[in-house]
């Protein structure tokens, strides 16, 4: 289950950016030829792609269904060459591409970037920073005892529970933020998270009134 999360939000943020690109750069094709549902049909994709390779992975290169090292190569090796060329190739590829054109023209634009932009930018950095080692680990496990070095098993829980819990403080900061003001990020932060206990306080002041 870790590894399909793991594997489903690196796939999904991969169309995310690939989607904003064409969008940006591509706006009139995307328009005619885009489907009303595309974005829940390359979401089921990409999640039933995740399903499969999370399992293939834990059946074909887990060490204890085999008993010697020779039948964990025959099988794990090819599977570990098609997850390169599938992960760090073409998905790894897309996203840097994306994010690059993106982030080119938020530097070169007269107007403002917007909300979508900057919060692209900033989670494909926090994957770069968080994500790729951990992929570049799991690869180099192949050859490398690598997951029977608890520093490194503990590495890679790390990152990944930095990656889940940052995000969500990304959308925040970037939802709360506000061009014209100068005020600090932590009064950002504290409008954001008091917001719901005046959404809550206010129910009760209606009731109290019409009482």
């Amino acid at each position: 289950m870790q590894l399909l999360g793991h594997n489903t939000r690196f796939y999904i943020l991969t169309a995310i950016c690939a989607e904003r690109y064409l969008v940006i750069f591509a706006p009139d094709l995307v328009k005619q030829y885009r489907p009303q549902y595309t974005s829940v049909l390359v979401a089921s994709i990409l999640w039933g792609v995740s399903c499969v390779t999370s399992v293939v992975d834990n059946v074909a290169c887990s060490r204890s269904f085999y008993r010697t090292h020779l039948e964990y190569k025959v099988y794990c090796v090819p599977f570990t060459f098609f997850i390169i060329s599938l992960e760090l190739v073409i998905f790894l590829f897309i996203m840097v591409f994306s994010t690059a054109v993106i982030l080119t023209r938020m530097q070169t634009q007269p107007t403002p970037p917007t909300r979508l932009d900057i919060t692209i930018v900033a989670t494909v950095l926090l994957y770069l920073v968080t994500d790729t080692p951990t992929r570049l680990i799991r690869t180099l496990s192949t050859w490398l005892p690598l997951e029977s070095i608890p520093l490194v098993v503990s590495t890679i829980t790390l990152m990944d529970c930095i990656n889940c819990a940052v995000i969500p403080f990304i959308f925040l900061i970037v939802g709360c933020w506000k061009k014209t003001s100068e005020e600090p990020i932590s009064l950002f932060l504290e409008r954001a998270l008091t917001a719901e206990e005046n959404m809550t306080e206010r129910p009760q002041v209606e009731q109290e009134e019409q009482a």
